[in-house]
């Protein structure tokens, strides 16, 4: 869910809106994180740099719905920095099929594992798709969205 692109903004802040009904009025950093589908790390440095209000109780942050919902609203959240940009290039990319390595090569990451997360993520969201397995046994994707 983290993958968000802007023309899905909208749909992305339902969905989170409609999640946060079966939350009580305070969230913690754990609750936050399966939210926003990111590590607990990555709440706390926001917390940690203001730009998601929290309260502190006893050794615990908590994090009011609104001010989460305050905090999404205004494009926090959103990866729509590099993270974004190199999921754009990939969709891009695979207009024509390509395997993994081709596409790790493509965007220049070293790391089989973290451009796997990423493709994973975006078959999800039905940006790209796998192709049939070929006689070369390499697993190809191909783009089925169009970004505009």
């Amino acid at each position: 869910m983290s993958i968000i692109l802007e023309k899905n903004q909208g749909d992305f802040l339902i969905k989170i809106k409609n999640k946060l009904s079966d939350y009580e009025e305070k969230l913690t950093i754990q609750e936050v994180a399966d939210i926003l589908g990111c590590g607990k790390e990555a709440v706390r440095k926001r917390v940690a740099s203001g730009k998601i209000q929290s309260v502190r109780i006893g050794r615990a942050d908590y994090i009011a719905k609104e001010w989460l919902i305050f905090y999404l609203e205004n494009g926090g959240g959103l990866r729509k920095n590099l993270y974004d940009e190199k999921c754009r290039e990939i969709v891009s990319f695979c207009s024509i099929p390509r395997t993994n390595k081709e596409i790790r090569t493509y965007i220049g990451y070293s790391t089989k594992d973290y451009t796997n997360l990423i493709l994973r993520k975006l078959i999800a969201e039905k940006l790209i798709k796998q192709t049939e397995l070929s006689r070369s046994n390499n697993q190809k994707y191909v783009s089925i969205a169009t970004l505009e």
